[in-house]
């Protein structure tokens, strides 16, 4: 058996993944069962947002979507910021630390909570025990 020339038709060019910088994971908060905690405004729900940094910092916030006000929050027990572990595989995001656990599907165009866990609500003093997410943004740079 003999082995053909092949033709070179030019350089082969590889795209690389964008690397990923920061997870936002927001969930709606009503005004009424935070109270006195709630950011100035008149929106009746509110958005509870963490955003945790590849290799940074994590931060909580309560924001009134009308008026754009906003307060930094903190679950009990937890006084400064933490560094969350946050790892990417396989089409999966998976966020770590002391204030949250997350599993993200990243497989489509629009990432999806699969799971969470915080005790930041019970921080808050919301009653219940399951809420709804507003949506995840996984950012990256390209």
């Amino acid at each position: 058996m003999s082995a053909q020339p092949t033709r070179q038709t030019g350089a082969l060019r590889v795209r690389s993944a964008p690397s990923l910088r920061r997870v936002e994971i927001e969930w709606g908060v009503s005004r009424r069962a935070l109270g006195e905690r709630a950011p100035a405004g008149g929106s009746a729900l509110l958005t509870l947002r963490y955003q945790g940094d590849v290799g940074g910092d994590e931060r909580w916030e309560l924001i009134d979507p009308s008026s754009g006000a906003s307060v930094a929050v903190a679950p009990m027990g937890h006084a400064g910021a933490s560094v969350p572990e946050i790892r990417s595989s396989g089409g999966c995001v998976h966020v770590h630390s002391p204030t949250i656990y997350a599993f993200i599907s990243s497989e489509l165009d629009r990432p999806e909570l699969l799971y969470a866990r915080t005790p930041m609500f019970a921080s808050l003093r919301v009653g219940g025990g399951r809420y709804q997410p507003q949506g995840v943004r996984l950012r990256t740079s390209s």
